[in-house]
């Protein structure tokens, strides 16, 4: 399933992909940093969307951080 990706906190438009294409880009770009969906510790970095309507007119869908 591919989500419509913002950044966070700025909720500015990222990319369309899959979670695990998500993970894989942002872990290339924060050198190796553990990315997956557990808040404990981590940094909110982006959310997933169903759809891309902006302004967002559902909550997120999935939320990714780093660690």
């Amino acid at each position: 399933m591919l989500y419509y990706w913002y950044l966070e906190p700025e909720d500015v438009y990222n990319d369309e992909l899959s979670i695990g294409d998500e993970c894989f880009e942002w872990w290339v770009a924060l050198g190796g940093m553990i990315i997956d969906q557990n808040p404990m510790n981590g940094t909110l970095i982006v959310c997933g969307y169903l759809n891309d309507n902006y302004p967002h007119s559902a909550y997120p869908a999935v939320y990714l951080y780093a660690h």
